[in-house]
């Protein structure tokens, strides 16, 4: 019994003693505070902000050295009148304006729109049918155009068109479709046709 109160005296400071209130303020900028709460929601929002883009390099400075550096400006920008410039007012009020439609898109619309994995892989094939089509085509005609080029060079025989099976002689199509894509085959005889 004697332990757990020596244990409960010494974790009360501790338990009490380290937690900051939302409202105490850190940093004093000019007149302006900035307080533990702000420090927390710009932390934040840096962090989600960073995995949306998705950034390589882990950002590693200083959140509270960011949020004055930013005070600091926006002080400067006052100070020199931005704050009152109606073409700049009339951007922020532009960008405050679509980020509340963008807020209301998110709340109202894609909360109820529904897309799975298998949607979006059939949306993807849909839109890209074709393109392993153009490939396989390309790569066809070039290899056709190859061929040819090398029988005009050294064939003195007019190209074969393609044949299908019941177009050639039974013999000759058994020895020729028997064959591994791509192997050639000995010399076939030529089954003499009599004219009658």
């Amino acid at each position: 019994m004697k332990k757990l109160k020596r244990l409960i005296a010494f974790l009360c400071p501790l338990f009490f003693g380290c937690g900051q209130p939302e409202t105490e303020v850190i940093a004093l900028v000019g007149d302006e505070e900035i307080t533990m709460a702000e420090l927390r929601d710009f932390a934040e929002r840096k962090k989600k902000r960073a995995i949306r883009v998705g950034t390589a390099i882990s950002d590693t400075s200083d959140p509270l050295q960011q949020l004055i550096a930013r005070r600091l400006l926006l002080l400067e920008a006052r100070k020199v009148g931005m704050a009152a410039d109606s073409v700049f007012v009339r951007r922020l009020e532009r960008r405050r304006r679509d980020a509340v439609i963008e807020s209301y898109l998110v709340h109202q619309v894609d909360a109820k729109i529904v897309v799975t994995a298998e949607d979006i892989l059939q949306e993807y094939y849909d839109a890209n049918w074709n393109r392993g089509l153009k490939f396989i085509y390309s790569a066809r005609a070039t290899k056709a155009a190859a061929v040819e080029d090398l029988a005009a060079e050294k064939s003195i025989l007019s190209l074969p068109g393609y044949v299908l099976k019941g177009q050639v002689n039974e013999q000759v199509a058994d020895e020729l479709f028997a064959l591994p894509v791509g192997s050639t085959s000995p010399a076939l005889p030529l089954p003499i046709k009599a004219d009658t």
